[in-house]
């Protein structure tokens, strides 16, 4: 038995010649105990880097990799923040700090560079994203089941993530999927999700609900149990 951890890597596998017959698809799961709203770890992290409450906090999480396109996320940002005041940023992993050259000259250009907080490696993850009014990722490629996503969704965040991987099923209704590579309509969906989720919490409620349907870590685990003893039956 082949188990491919999101609906993309089947297809990719499938088309490169592995025996669909010995391969399903068991995606990834939450600690829904971890992620989740937590109105504490919201007002520390923001306390951390002062980010006034009120303040449309914005994230992208991800080590900076040309996959993850953190320029495109950049110039978007950068265009929303020259537009609206009360929005700012948050970019979060491995090389995403103040000493990457290349991403500081990305940020320097925008001529809006108090509105990014850079946090590199982060080891409270939950808090950091529990943080967030709205959740992106701008991979240009190379994705299969976010856990990203998932993380931010049973946090009660929205998303606005490129149509990657398994990006449609993991959002779903709780956010937007726009094309890769495309600057504008980033700009436009972050824009959007924001005057969404302002509007009132029916989106955040709806992601946490959404987490607790389909992506508990508890359904993953049932779901290779059933693998494991359908091959022992065998």
């Amino acid at each position: 038995m082949i188990v491919c951890g999101s609906q993309s890597a089947y297809d990719v596998h499938a088309k490169m010649g592995y025996d669909s017959r010995k391969m399903t698809v068991i995606t990834n799961g939450v600690d829904l105990s971890r992620f989740k709203p937590c109105d504490a770890a919201r007002a520390g992290i923001r306390n951390e880097f002062g980010i006034a409450s009120d303040t449309k906090l914005v994230g992208l999480i991800g080590r900076f990799d040309s996959q993850k396109d953190h320029p495109a996320f950049v110039r978007a940002a950068a265009a929303i923040a020259k537009a609206d005041n009360r929005v700012e940023f948050l970019l979060c992993g491995g090389g995403v700090d103040e000493t990457n050259s290349q991403l500081m000259s990305l940020i320097a250009e925008t001529d809006v560079a108090e509105r990014f907080h850079l946090l590199g490696v982060r080891h409270d993850i939950e808090a950091v994203t529990a943080a967030l009014d709205l959740s992106v990722s701008s991979s240009s490629y190379g994705e299969g089941f976010s856990n990203t996503m998932l993380e931010a969704l049973a946090s009660g965040v929205p998303c606005v993530s490129t149509d990657v991987g398994d990006a449609k099923q993991i959002v779903g209704n709780c956010g937007l999927i726009i094309p890769p590579k495309d600057d504008e309509a980033l700009r436009s969906a972050i824009s959007t999700m924001l005057e969404r989720t302002s509007a009132d919490d029916k989106m955040k409620r709806a992601a946490r609900a959404s987490a607790e349907a389909n992506f508990g870590i508890e359904s993953m685990v049932r779901h290779y149990e059933e693998v494991y003893r359908g091959l022992v039956a065998t």
